[in-house]
Order: structure tokens, then C-alpha cells, then sequence
């Protein structure tokens, strides 16, 4: 077993009751708790938490919004980056789907005000046939 020694620190009340409300949450013993939070913390300040199997997503969005997430969120019991992985997931297979539905053939972009009803096939019949001389 590894060589363990204690660390105490005084925190502000409002911290201390935040880091014994999420320890009891994750069913770990204070100790535990404190240990992971400071691994978690040194790997992130190292950047081993990027080289895994995941990435940060970070986006700024007006407060009112963060505010009505937060709430809609708390009421129900749902992490953040659940829902936000959730919810891009879907996007993301809902678009892809589109994609495999949509037509594969090209489109021919003309200016506005110059098209004419014609299928990419009339397009190629109007062709000139090359001159053999």
C-alpha cells in the first residue's frame, strides 16, 4: 500500500458545505472524495484529462439562458453535460439521417435570374459535339 500522509485545510463555510454535499452525492468517503477532486484537478493542469477519450466543449451563451438551463436542469435532476450530450447526439444523428436520404446527384448552380428548367442530363445534350478535323 502507498505511503499516505494527511493534508487539512480551513475553507470558507459556503465551499465546505458545496465539497460535503458533492462527496455524499458520489457515496465517497471524505478522504476519497478530496483525493479525486485534487488527481482530477492535477491531471486537468497537466492536460492528461484531454488525451483520453474525451474533449472539452465550452460555449458562452447570454445569462438568461445559462440561468433558464440551470433551472430547467435542477428540477429534474439532469447534469449539464448529460443533457449536452444528449442533446448534440441527436442533432448529429437527426442531420446525418438527412444526409442519407437527401438525393445524391449534383447540383448546378446558376445565378439568380438565369435558370432554366433543365436536368443535369438536358445539360449535357446541349453540349457542342467536338469538331473532328
Amino acid at each position: 500500500m502507498e505511503t499516505r500522509k494527511n493534508l487539512c485545510a480551513m475553507l470558507p463555510v459556503a465551499l465546505h458545505t458545496r465539497v460535503r454535499q458533492e462527496q455524499e452525492k458520489a457515496g465517497m468517503t471524505l478522504g476519497e472524495y478530496v483525493e479525486a477532486m485534487i488527481t482530477e484537478y492535477y491531471d486537468w493542469k497537466d492536460g492528461k484529462i484531454m488525451t483520453g477519450e474525451m474533449r472539452t466543449l465550452a460555449a458562452q451563451i447570454p445569462a438568461e439562458l445559462f440561468d433558464r438551463l440551470d433551472r430547467y436542469l435542477k428540477a429534474r435532476g439532469i447534469k449539464k453535460k448529460d443533457f449536452l450530450v444528449d442533446i448534440i447526439t441527436r442533432a448529429l444523428e437527426a442531420a446525418e439521417a438527412d444526409e442519407t436520404l437527401a438525393p445524391t446527384e449534383s447540383v448546378i448552380e446558376t445565378p439568380l435570374g438565369e435558370a432554366e428548367e433543365t436536368s443535369p442530363q438536358d445539360a449535357l445534350e446541349e453540349q457542342p459535339e467536338a469538331d473532328e478535323t
